[in-house]
């Protein structure tokens, strides 16, 4: 009997384990179809994209650098050995060890500006990259069909919104501008593959919509800065301000003159600016003797006409 209920016992720990296996398994599933982790998923991908896109925009500009070397006459020899071996910010310009084994003269100017040509020639086709770049571009068009259609963007085509879609995509420092009834965009190496074949490319409006659809990008314009209250120098004993540190509190400065010269010199952690209670404009602060904040008076500068709510008040 005690044998029996043993078993059974156990057997109802497994299933209890199973069920909880289970219930995890679909709260997991659950998360990862979260509209939310799914588009914090396409940006890590598309930051990974980035990242193997800036390694063949740094190959095709590094051999462009050193083609130019290769035609700098006088300078071409002092130019080589300064790149042979250098790392720049997005990768390295030759070999390793190319520039110790050119100072020891084990190999010559013209062995190390075709090996460094061939090193980077090397990385604009290699397979590993192109494999993953296609692996990426394939799993950001999965997660996209999974969130549903991609809205077509109607809005204004602009510059900035050309500059931001190529950037994200991988392009390096891509410029946008208009030509005549098309938008251009252009940069300083070739543009990836799934946008462009070249540095540049040139499509109407519409078409530029299209291809934001067929990559998934959904252009949000930028909004306007809010555009700060106007600074003033008033002639007046003191001025009361928000609090930025309590909002439901205020701070009223006393009156502090000095002119334009010593108010530049004061250093710039002991000087700001305060926005008035009202909101409507701001004043020039200053920390003096150590700890007292005051309201400052250009004496030298001009004096502008107290706003007419501050008046009444």
């Amino acid at each position: 009997m005690l044998r029996a209920e043993d078993k059974a016992a156990k057997m109802l720990d497994t299933a209890n384990y199973w069920a909880y296996r289970a219930d995890g398994v679909e709260r997991h599933a659950n998360r990862k179809a979260d509209s939310g982790v799914r588009l914090r998923r396409i940006a890590s991908l598309l930051s990974d994209l980035r990242g193997f896109q800036c390694r063949l925009n740094f190959a095709a500009k590094a051999i462009r650098l050193w083609e130019r070397i290769d035609q700098a006459g006088d300078k071409r020899d002092a130019s080589a050995l300064h790149y042979a071996g250098a790392y720049m910010q997005d990768g390295q310009m030759s070999p390793p060890d190319s520039w110790q084994r050119l100072r020891d003269g084990e190999i010559t100017i013209d062995q190390v500006i075709a090996a460094s040509i061939e090193h980077q020639e090397r990385v604009l086709n290699s397979e590993h990259i192109a494999r993953w770049i296609m692996h990426l571009l394939n799993r950001i068009g999965y997660e996209r069909d999974e969130l549903g259609p991609v809205p077509r963007f109607t809005g204004e085509i602009t510059p900035v919104i050309l500059q931001t879609f190529c950037r994200e995509q991988g392009a390096d420092k891509p410029k946008g501008k208009r030509d005549g009834d098309k938008w251009e965009v252009s940069s300083p190496a070739p543009l990836p593959l799934h946008i462009g074949d070249s540095e540049r490319l040139s499509l109407a409006a519409d078409e530029w919509r299209d291809l934001f659809q067929q990559c998934g990008h959904v252009p949000t314009p930028k909004a306007a800065k809010p555009k700060k209250p106007s600074l003033l120098n008033l002639d007046v004993d003191s001025v009361t301000c928000r609090n930025k540190y309590h909002r439901d509190e205020t701070i009223t400065y006393p009156r502090h003159e000095m002119t334009k010269a010593e108010y530049g010199r004061a250093h710039g952690d002991y000087k700001g600016t305060a926005v008035s209670d009202c909101g409507r404009y701001r004043i020039r602060t200053a920390m003096i003797s150590g700890s007292r904040l005051v309201y400052v008076y250009l004496t030298d500068s001009k004096t502008h006409e107290v706003p007419a709510e501050e008046a009444a008040a």
